[in-house]
Protein backbone atom coordinates (compact mmCIF):
# COMPACT_ATOMS: atom_id res chain seq x y z
CA UNK A 1 0.00 0.00 0.00
CA UNK A 2 1.26 3.53 -0.84
CA UNK A 3 1.30 6.47 1.57
CA UNK A 4 0.69 10.09 0.37
CA UNK A 5 3.53 11.92 1.53
CA UNK A 6 5.29 15.54 0.85
CA UNK A 7 8.57 15.65 2.89
CA UNK A 8 10.71 14.24 4.82
CA UNK A 9 12.19 15.46 8.46
CA UNK A 10 15.48 14.42 10.31
CA UNK A 11 16.41 14.35 13.42
CA UNK A 12 20.09 15.53 13.82
CA UNK A 13 21.88 13.88 16.86
CA UNK A 14 22.49 10.41 16.17
CA UNK A 15 20.57 10.46 12.88
CA UNK A 16 22.72 12.68 10.56
CA UNK A 17 25.41 12.42 12.88
CA UNK A 18 27.08 10.21 14.85
CA UNK A 19 26.70 11.88 17.91
CA UNK A 20 27.85 9.44 21.08
CA UNK A 21 30.62 7.96 19.00
CA UNK A 22 31.83 11.62 18.54
CA UNK A 23 31.79 12.41 21.99
CA UNK A 24 33.56 9.29 23.27
CA UNK A 25 36.15 10.33 20.71
CA UNK A 26 36.54 13.69 20.88
CA UNK A 27 36.59 13.31 25.30
CA UNK A 28 39.33 10.48 25.31
CA UNK A 29 41.50 12.91 23.01
CA UNK A 30 40.82 16.24 25.35
CA UNK A 31 40.96 14.51 28.58
CA UNK A 32 44.82 12.96 27.01
CA UNK A 33 45.39 16.61 26.46
CA UNK A 34 44.97 17.19 29.85
CA UNK A 35 46.92 14.45 31.20
CA UNK A 36 49.85 15.63 28.88
CA UNK A 37 49.54 18.92 30.94
CA UNK A 38 49.93 17.86 34.35
CA UNK A 39 46.28 18.75 34.75
CA UNK A 40 44.82 14.70 35.54
CA UNK A 41 46.72 11.66 35.65
CA UNK A 42 44.14 9.32 34.89
CA UNK A 43 42.22 10.07 31.80
CA UNK A 44 40.53 6.90 31.17
CA UNK A 45 38.46 7.56 34.70
CA UNK A 46 37.92 11.59 33.34
CA UNK A 47 36.26 10.46 30.57
CA UNK A 48 33.84 7.79 31.62
CA UNK A 49 33.03 10.73 34.41
CA UNK A 50 31.96 13.28 31.61
CA UNK A 51 29.88 10.88 29.57
CA UNK A 52 27.43 9.50 32.90
CA UNK A 53 27.59 13.56 33.59
CA UNK A 54 26.15 14.34 30.11
CA UNK A 55 23.12 12.25 30.75
CA UNK A 56 21.95 13.75 33.45
CA UNK A 57 22.98 17.89 32.62
CA UNK A 58 19.47 18.76 30.45
CA UNK A 59 18.76 22.84 29.98
CA UNK A 60 17.69 24.63 26.66
CA UNK A 61 21.27 26.18 26.00
CA UNK A 62 23.18 23.52 25.71
CA UNK A 63 23.96 21.27 22.82
CA UNK A 64 25.11 18.25 23.89
CA UNK A 65 27.32 17.35 20.82
CA UNK A 66 29.51 20.67 21.34
CA UNK A 67 28.57 20.40 25.40
CA UNK A 68 28.84 23.19 27.57
CA UNK A 69 30.60 24.44 30.33
CA UNK A 70 28.55 23.25 33.11
CA UNK A 71 29.11 19.55 32.23
CA UNK A 72 33.18 20.15 31.74
CA UNK A 73 32.70 22.12 35.66
CA UNK A 74 30.61 19.08 36.68
CA UNK A 75 32.93 16.77 35.66
CA UNK A 76 36.18 18.08 37.09
CA UNK A 77 34.81 18.68 39.59
CA UNK A 78 33.49 15.00 40.41
CA UNK A 79 36.82 13.28 38.84
CA UNK A 80 38.89 16.04 41.16
CA UNK A 81 36.54 15.69 44.61
CA UNK A 82 39.26 13.83 46.49
CA UNK A 83 42.09 16.67 45.41
CA UNK A 84 43.03 20.45 46.27
CA UNK A 85 41.60 21.74 43.26
CA UNK A 86 40.36 25.31 44.37
CA UNK A 87 36.97 26.33 42.72
CA UNK A 88 38.90 29.10 40.32
CA UNK A 89 41.38 26.77 38.85
CA UNK A 90 38.65 24.17 38.39
CA UNK A 91 36.72 26.74 36.53
CA UNK A 92 39.95 27.75 34.24
CA UNK A 93 40.79 23.68 33.30
CA UNK A 94 37.12 23.07 32.96
CA UNK A 95 37.08 26.22 30.19
CA UNK A 96 40.76 24.39 28.82
CA UNK A 97 39.11 21.24 28.80
CA UNK A 98 35.80 22.94 26.57
CA UNK A 99 38.05 24.42 24.55
CA UNK A 100 39.47 21.82 23.38
CA UNK A 101 37.08 19.35 23.19
CA UNK A 102 34.69 21.56 20.88
CA UNK A 103 38.57 21.66 18.19
CA UNK A 104 38.06 17.77 18.37
CA UNK A 105 34.60 17.87 17.82
CA UNK A 106 35.16 20.40 14.52
CA UNK A 107 38.12 18.22 13.38
CA UNK A 108 35.54 15.41 13.66
CA UNK A 109 32.49 16.74 12.07
CA UNK A 110 33.12 16.85 7.80
CA UNK A 111 30.82 16.41 4.79
CA UNK A 112 28.84 13.63 4.82
CA UNK A 113 28.58 12.56 1.26
CA UNK A 114 26.46 9.90 1.83
CA UNK A 115 24.11 11.91 3.89
CA UNK A 116 24.81 14.80 0.94
CA UNK A 117 23.07 12.20 -1.42
CA UNK A 118 20.71 11.17 0.14
CA UNK A 119 19.38 14.93 0.30
CA UNK A 120 19.71 15.10 -3.53
CA UNK A 121 17.46 11.80 -4.11
CA UNK A 122 14.91 12.79 -1.60
CA UNK A 123 14.67 16.48 -3.08
CA UNK A 124 14.81 14.98 -6.89
CA UNK A 125 11.19 13.14 -5.57
CA UNK A 126 9.68 16.48 -5.48
CA UNK A 127 9.57 16.48 -1.19
CA UNK A 128 10.54 18.83 0.91
CA UNK A 129 13.33 18.51 3.53
CA UNK A 130 13.07 19.61 7.30
CA UNK A 131 15.12 19.25 10.41
CA UNK A 132 14.12 19.31 13.83
CA UNK A 133 16.42 18.72 17.36
CA UNK A 134 16.73 19.30 20.30
CA UNK A 135 19.70 21.32 20.84
CA UNK A 136 21.06 25.10 20.36
CA UNK A 137 20.93 26.82 17.10
CA UNK A 138 24.16 28.57 16.35
CA UNK A 139 25.55 24.64 16.71
CA UNK A 140 23.24 22.73 15.15
CA UNK A 141 22.87 24.73 11.97
CA UNK A 142 26.93 24.52 12.41
CA UNK A 143 26.91 20.67 11.84
CA UNK A 144 24.43 20.64 9.40
CA UNK A 145 27.05 23.12 7.82
CA UNK A 146 29.71 20.77 8.39
CA UNK A 147 28.36 17.89 6.68
CA UNK A 148 27.89 19.91 3.71
CA UNK A 149 23.77 19.79 4.05
CA UNK A 150 22.46 23.03 4.96
CA UNK A 151 21.95 24.44 1.33
CA UNK A 152 19.53 20.64 0.92
CA UNK A 153 17.09 21.43 3.98
CA UNK A 154 14.07 23.76 3.17
CA UNK A 155 13.44 24.33 6.91
CA UNK A 156 15.44 24.19 10.36
CA UNK A 157 13.65 24.22 14.19
CA UNK A 158 15.76 23.86 16.96
CA UNK A 159 14.23 23.57 20.25
CA UNK A 160 16.31 26.77 22.14
CA UNK A 161 14.62 28.98 19.64
CA UNK A 162 11.35 28.49 20.66
CA UNK A 163 12.01 27.65 24.52
CA UNK A 164 10.33 24.05 24.69
CA UNK A 165 11.82 20.25 23.87
CA UNK A 166 10.62 16.96 21.46
CA UNK A 167 9.03 15.41 22.64
CA UNK A 168 6.71 18.24 23.01
CA UNK A 169 3.79 18.52 19.81
CA UNK A 170 4.66 22.53 19.97
CA UNK A 171 7.99 21.38 18.09
CA UNK A 172 6.81 19.54 15.49
CA UNK A 173 3.71 21.66 14.44
CA UNK A 174 6.30 24.11 13.71
CA UNK A 175 8.58 22.08 11.48
CA UNK A 176 5.18 21.19 9.71
CA UNK A 177 4.26 25.09 9.48
CA UNK A 178 7.35 25.62 8.65
CA UNK A 179 7.74 23.38 5.98
CA UNK A 180 3.54 24.10 4.94
CA UNK A 181 3.12 20.64 4.85
CA UNK A 182 0.43 18.85 7.29
CA UNK A 183 2.13 16.74 9.76
CA UNK A 184 0.18 13.55 8.28
CA UNK A 185 1.65 13.91 4.81
CA UNK A 186 5.28 13.90 6.73
CA UNK A 187 7.64 10.98 7.64
CA UNK A 188 9.56 11.62 10.58
CA UNK A 189 13.04 10.21 10.80
CA UNK A 190 14.84 10.02 14.68
CA UNK A 191 16.58 7.86 16.95
CA UNK A 192 14.80 8.74 20.29
CA UNK A 193 11.88 6.35 21.05
CA UNK A 194 10.78 8.88 22.86
CA UNK A 195 11.56 12.37 21.45
CA UNK A 196 11.10 11.62 18.01
CA UNK A 197 8.92 8.21 17.72
CA UNK A 198 6.45 8.75 20.23
CA UNK A 199 6.55 12.46 19.75
CA UNK A 200 6.21 12.34 16.14
CA UNK A 201 3.68 9.83 16.21
CA UNK A 202 1.29 11.87 18.85
CA UNK A 203 1.59 14.82 16.94
CA UNK A 204 0.24 13.14 13.79
CA UNK A 205 3.70 12.38 11.84
CA UNK A 206 4.33 8.75 10.11
CA UNK A 207 7.36 7.83 12.20
CA UNK A 208 10.66 6.01 11.24
CA UNK A 209 13.08 4.80 13.94
CA UNK A 210 16.92 4.62 13.02
CA UNK A 211 19.10 2.48 14.95
CA UNK A 212 22.28 2.89 12.87
CA UNK A 213 24.33 4.40 16.12
CA UNK A 214 21.89 3.68 19.29
CA UNK A 215 18.73 1.45 19.63
CA UNK A 216 16.02 2.90 21.70
CA UNK A 217 13.27 0.60 20.57
CA UNK A 218 12.04 -0.64 24.01
CA UNK A 219 11.49 -4.03 24.45
CA UNK A 220 7.70 -3.58 25.45
CA UNK A 221 4.59 -4.33 23.80
CA UNK A 222 4.37 -1.18 20.80
CA UNK A 223 0.54 -0.32 20.15
CA UNK A 224 1.15 1.78 17.05
CA UNK A 225 2.85 1.94 13.50
CA UNK A 226 6.14 3.12 12.90
CA UNK A 227 8.89 2.08 10.28
CA UNK A 228 12.48 0.69 11.50
CA UNK A 229 15.45 1.24 9.82
CA UNK A 230 19.06 0.05 10.22
CA UNK A 231 20.80 2.72 8.22
CA UNK A 232 20.54 5.78 6.97
CA UNK A 233 20.37 4.65 3.65
CA UNK A 234 17.24 2.96 4.45
CA UNK A 235 15.19 6.13 4.26
CA UNK A 236 15.64 5.56 0.24
CA UNK A 237 14.09 2.42 0.07
CA UNK A 238 11.57 3.14 2.84
CA UNK A 239 10.03 5.60 0.02
CA UNK A 240 10.35 3.48 -2.40
CA UNK A 241 8.72 0.70 -0.83
CA UNK A 242 5.64 2.51 1.13
CA UNK A 243 5.43 5.96 -0.11
CA UNK A 244 4.34 7.98 -3.17
CA UNK A 245 4.54 11.61 -3.87
CA UNK A 246 1.37 14.32 -3.09
CA UNK A 247 -0.08 15.07 -6.37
Amino acid sequence: MSLRIEGVVFDIGDTLVAAQDLMRHSITDSAQYLFEQGIIDDPIQMSSIFMEVDKTIYQHHINHLFSSIEIMHETLQQYSKHSKMNKYTLLTNAALLLSYYRLRIRHRLEENQTIHQIFVEIRARGLKIGVVSNGTLVEQVETLVRLGIVNLIDAIVISEEYGYEKPSAKLFDVIAESLSISKSNILLVGDDWKSDIVGGFEAGMKVALLTQYVNSRPKSEIKFPYYLIENITDVLSLLNRYFRPEG
